[in-house]
């Protein structure tokens, strides 16, 4: 048996095993499909060439030429969907690859198979198309933006056409020119290749390729030396031969995981390197990101250093978004993981980051199977909390996938989970050391204080635009204001002028009037841009609501509005200004009057109690002891949209309005300590609300409702009591601000 008849039988066999080993993994996408029939159609065609030299050389060779016609299409497939370049070129390229064995096939089987020019068409045709599928693998190098990714697809390139080349040189005996026959060895390292890349579904590098390829070397050398050592002792017989191969198969057996634990511990110890330099690249990291501020710039920097590593495969950052309860992911290396995650529905994973948990794959792998073992053996109510538990962790496997994450780290801020960073080595089991682990946990930190900071750098890039907006905006209303006087006087002297006739007189009225409205509009816009720094006093809030009602009385009336009012008696005092207020009062009561203007019923109700508001602190909820002053109306109400945009300045829904007082009236309650809210319903009315902090009360953590009062606020608290047991509206109301 020569040379090329035994590399034919060698290449089939491992075509096979290749094929049989990707079926076994229980892989049923349409990519493996492709792949395991490409590698059985080589099988065959190597198979044909070795029973054409040691049997039937007509059946032999007729089989090899049959499996030759199918590797053009099965080449396609596979290529297409390998490289998702399902384009209108390669769908044609492999219907005519379909249409072109089909016709061939019966030529084959014909007595012209064995035709010089038949097997050079034959020949011609499968290595044009495997030349093809090379290219459009190269094309696929334009449209890839990671350097990594390209230099992976350069060597998938090469090896292709090293591979299809050299396969082609096999056939130069058959010219009488000599060369060695290697194409088959080639062939079969390209397909081994491919194997691993399906198998860890991203393109390997050179040196993780040579590894694999040391590692299983290494194992064929020693098991080889297995059986040659049984088979000089034993003898090779035509009787001891299967008793040989039987106690050679139970050695290899026994010996096979140690062996290969061994053979890849030994060849690890060279690449220790690899460990160093990520130690050394993960401090490098972390003292560049200590001078960025903006988001962005992390993002290049941190993936352009993870592309670059060999100890990782897969890494993405999630962020949360904004206030929602979604975490984005805002960058990654390797292929797309899951852009987003919500909070809500992956309670347990982000509690278990919130609590400053890594979570490592193999770990919770472990706990799965120690779940599963001992399941069977516990009693119903042990074994009903372990399902729970083995669920849980089930669907943490479930997300992790998603993610493709083989550890995740979380970046707390304040006790806040604001993202996390996932890293994964799909190639090992165990990827990473725990100092290693501390490494990239401290650049998790580190990413932490860099989110800090760009929010830090924003408000106070916002706050400078907005001074500087405001500034410019004061100072233009005055430069305003100034004409509009002078329009005003002279419009005026005109009108007092007896030559006027009545047209003219009326344009001027009307300037007059446009004059005093933008005037006030001008003014109004000044008092809110005006940095508010109001006296204080302690004062009772319900003879400023009485003020109100009397101001507005006559407005009332005019608009068969009728106004009631309801006062909790011996409510405690509030800090604020009278006249202050009052503005704020009458505004609201004002507006209600002509939110009801089309009304049939017309009621607006005035009254105080007392109240809470929570709002937020450092330590948790703040719940305050307030003075709720309420105006509700039965006009037309507001729309979610209107609600969203009441307090926005310059929005506004009257027809002579300016969209200005509400955010006045806002502003001012805010320099009080209080707060002002709003709730409404179409075609039923509208409620404002104004809260105002009690003096001396103090905001109190949690719902406790312990209070700690000054010493000198000893009346304050006499009134809050005889408040809450002679309230008309019943116990104090418990609101939140909006």
């Amino acid at each position: 048996m020569d040379i090329q008849t035994q590399s034919s039988l060698l290449s089939a066999i491992v075509c096979l095993a290749i094929a049989i080993s990707i079926q076994i993994r229980g892989r049923r996408s349409r990519l493996h499909l492709y792949f395991v029939l490409l590698n059985t159609v080589l099988a065959v065609w190597n198979l044909g060439f070795f029973l054409q030299q040691v049997s039937d050389p007509a059946m032999g060779f007729r089989i090899a030429m049959l499996a030759a016609l199918a590797i053009p299409w099965c080449a396609m497939k596979f290529f297409a969907t390998f490289l998702g370049t399902a384009t209108k070129l390669t769908g044609v390229v492999t219907n005519t690859t379909a249409v072109v064995s089909l016709l061939l096939m019966p030529v084959i089987i014909s007595p012209l198979f064995d035709n010089r020019w038949v097997n050079l068409l034959v020949l011609v045709y499968v290595f044009a198309v495997l030349y093809l599928c090379m290219f459009l693998i190269y094309k696929r190098l334009g449209a890839t933006e990671s350097r990594v990714e390209s230099a992976r697809l350069w060597y998938l390139v090469i090896g292709g056409l090293v591979a299809i080349t050299f396969s082609l040189t096999d056939y130069l005996p058959k010219i009488d020119v000599f060369f060695p026959t290697v194409g088959t060895v080639f062939t079969v390292i390209f397909m081994f290749f491919l194997s691993q890349i399906l198998v860890q579904y991203r393109l390997l590098d050179l040196t993780e390729f040579f590894g694999k390829i040391a590692v299983l070397g290494s194992l064929v050398s020693l098991l080889a030396a297995i059986y040659g050592l049984l088979i000089y002792f034993v003898g090779d017989q035509p009787g001891t031969l299967f008793f040989t191969s039987l106690v050679a198969s139970f050695v290899v057996l026994i010996l096979f995981e140690p062996l290969r634990i061994f053979v890849e511990a030994k060849i690890a110890r060279y690449n220790l390197r690899e460990r160093f330099d990520f130690g050394r690249q993960m401090a490098k990291l972390r003292r560049e990101m200590a001078n960025v501020l903006e988001l962005g710039q992390m993002v290049t920097l941190i993936f352009g250093r993870f592309e670059n590593m060999r100890r990782i495969t897969h890494a993405a950052l999630y962020l949360l978004e904004g206030d929602a309860q979604n975490y984005k992911c805002i960058g990654h290396v390797g292929p797309q993981p899951k852009s987003m995650l919500d909070a809500v529905s992956s309670r347990d994973f982000v509690d278990r980051l919130r609590d400053g948990e890594t979570l490592v794959r193999e770990a919770i792998e472990d706990d799965i199977h120690e779940l599963r073992e001992l399941g069977s053996s516990q009693e119903n109510e042990n074994a009903a909390e372990g399902l729970g538990q083995l669920a849980k962790l089930e669907g943490l496997m479930d997300l992790l996938d998603e993610i493709k994450a083989g550890v995740v780290f979380p970046i707390l801020s304040d006790r806040r989970l604001i993202g996390f960073l996932t890293l994964w080595d799909a190639r090992v089991r165990e990827a990473y050391l725990q100092d290693e682990l501390n490494a990239v946990q401290q650049v998790a930190n580190q990413i932490a204080i860099v989110v800090e900071n760009s929010k830090l750098v924003e408000k106070l890039q916002e706050r400078d635009r907005l001074a500087a907006l405001g500034e410019m905006a004061a100072g233009l209303a005055h430069e305003i204001r100034n004409p509009l006087g002078a329009i005003k006087g002279a419009a005026q002297l005109l009108q007092m002028d007896d030559a006027a006739d009545n047209e003219s007189a009326e344009f001027l009225q009307v300037i007059i009037e446009e004059v005093n409205r933008l005037n006030n509009v001008v003014s109004q816009f000044l008092d809110y841009a005006r940095s508010e720094r109001t006296s204080s006093e302690n004062l009772d809030i319900n003879p400023c609501i009485e003020r109100t009602v009397q101001l507005v009385r006559n407005k009332a009336e005019e608009g068969m509005v009728e106004v009631k009012t309801r006062f909790a008696t011996h409510l405690p005092q509030v800090r604020g200004d009278t006249e202050r207020l009052t503005q704020v009062f009458l505004n609201l009561a004002l507006n209600a009057i002509d939110a009801m203007a089309h009304s049939e019923n017309k009621v607006l109700t005035l009254s105080s109690a007392l109240g809470r508001r929570k709002e937020p602190g450092l330590g948790g909820t703040l719940v305050r002891d307030v003075v709720e002053i309420r105006f509700e109306d039965t006009g037309r109400g507001m729309t979610v949209e209107e609600l969203r945009n009441i307090f926005i300045p310059f929005y506004t829904t009257k027809q002579t309005g300016t969209g200005l007082g509400l955010p006045i009236c806002q502003r001012l309650v805010r320099s009080f300590g209080g707060a002002l809210s709003v709730t409404s319903q179409p075609g039923v009315g509208t409620v404002f609300t104004v809260q105002l902090p009690i003096v001396g009360e103090e905001a109190i953590t949690g719902s406790t409702l312990k209070r700690e009062r000054r010493s000198d606020s000893k009346t304050s608290e006499a009134n809050l009591a005889i408040a809450r047991n002679t309230d008309s509206e019943g116990p104090g109301r418990e609101t939140e601000e909006t």
